[in-house]
């Protein structure tokens, strides 16, 4: 489940812990590459169960723009603001 993992991977990388978000954002990009966090709108790809079963019902648009803006931080792409938004 990709939504929350944004907060997660900055969180980790401002404190110290760049070998372990970036280790994280391996993961979402394979599980993005992989077709696992996106579908249309019913699909409920947005969140799972432990099981990896579809669990949502509003598609994953909105809730992949987070964890998206997370991967694009740490691999150089986006650079944050000063202070970052989600820290306000």
């Amino acid at each position: 489940m990709p939504v929350f993992c944004a907060y997660y991977i900055r969180a980790l990388s401002s404190h110290g812990f760049q070998r372990e978000s970036l280790a994280l954002v391996d993961s979402l990009e394979q599980g993005f590459a992989d077709g696992m966090f996106h579908g249309p709108y019913g699909t409920g790809k947005e969140f799972m169960t432990w099981t990896v079963a579809d669990l949502g019902y509003e598609g994953t648009f909105s809730p992949n723009s987070a964890p998206l803006y997370a991967i694009a931080v740490e691999r150089g792409i986006l650079t944050p603001p000063e202070p970052e938004w989600w820290l306000i």
